[in-house]
């Protein structure tokens, strides 16, 4: 209630293992060994509850994470994007959960090879969302450290980045081709006529309930020929009837079945 009452956002049916982790790691941080004398401090100091909000939403990305599960991309689903594809119709895509931008950058170099390798050119626009404004903000300016070299192919880095002293960036091109904007993926308004939604190692943060709201959503989304991507460690479980499984291998892939979409959902422009 704390947080939610602080920073607008609801946690409470996420999953209760992984939150509980997250609070015993503040509480050892601050030598706390009863969750009632956390709760006091928490009441009492509005930074804190900001710092337990950071700590919550951590997450583990990196360039073209996870190569097995890009390759799969790269090779099974962007070419169907793009070919045939009538002109005036620009690819959409929804990176859900983008974290500091180097998932959706993932994706826009994906999308701009296989442009430049069929020789047409289109509209691309990719919405990458995420609750942290601050990690927004770090993925607008595209802006990483050299060590980004050990995830990104040279030809990669001479195509797609400036070298900036010891950092990258980001070519404005490229970051043209990405929308990045706050978004709470449970309460906000989703995106519409959508060709892929990627949402990988998020629904493993929540409740069951909560996924089996946010499957039928990412459902309604897509384009009858759209694409679901999850982590390697998520299903859709019992939404069977919304997608059907496009790739087994290390990634998961799932392409929407033909059903007619909930209606109740609010559309996002």
């Amino acid at each position: 209630m704390i947080l939610r009452s602080q920073t607008g956002h609801d946690f409470s049916l996420y999953k209760r293992n992984t939150i509980c982790r997250r609070i015993e790691r503040r509480m050892a941080l601050h030598q706390f060994r009863q969750v009632g004398d956390y709760l006091r401090y928490l009441q009492q100091n509005k930074a804190e509850v900001e710092a337990l909000f950071k700590e919550l939403l951590i997450g583990v990305t990196s360039f073209f994470r996870d190569i097995e599960a890009f390759t799969a991309l790269q090779t099974k689903v962007i070419p169907h994007l793009c070919e045939g594809r009538e002109a005036e119709r620009p690819i959409r895509i929804w990176d859900a959960g983008c974290s500091t931008g180097e998932e959706a950058y993932s994706i826009a170099m994906l999308v701009s090879e296989e442009m430049e390798r069929l020789g047409h050119f289109y509209k691309v626009q990719i919405f990458a969302t995420d609750i942290d404004e601050e990690a927004l903000e770090f993925a607008r300016a595209g802006l990483y450290p050299e060590s980004i070299a050990v995830d990104v192919p040279p030809q990669r880095l001479r195509r797609f980045f400036d070298k900036e002293g010891s950092s990258y960036r980001v070519k404005k091109q490229t970051r043209e081709m990405v929308i990045f904007a706050k978004q709470d993926l449970i309460k906000d308004p989703p995106f519409s006529k959508l060709d892929l939604v990627v949402c990988r190692n998020l629904l493993i943060y929540l409740s069951g309930v909560l996924q089996k709201k946010v499957l039928p959503l990412f459902h309604y989304t897509l384009n009858p020929d759209g694409y679901l991507m999850l982590g390697p460690s998520e299903t859709i479980g019992e939404q069977a009837n919304l997608f059907s499984m496009l790739d087994k291998s290390g990634s998961s892939f799932v392409e929407r079945a033909l059903q007619r979409s909930p209606s109740n959902f609010r559309r996002s422009p």
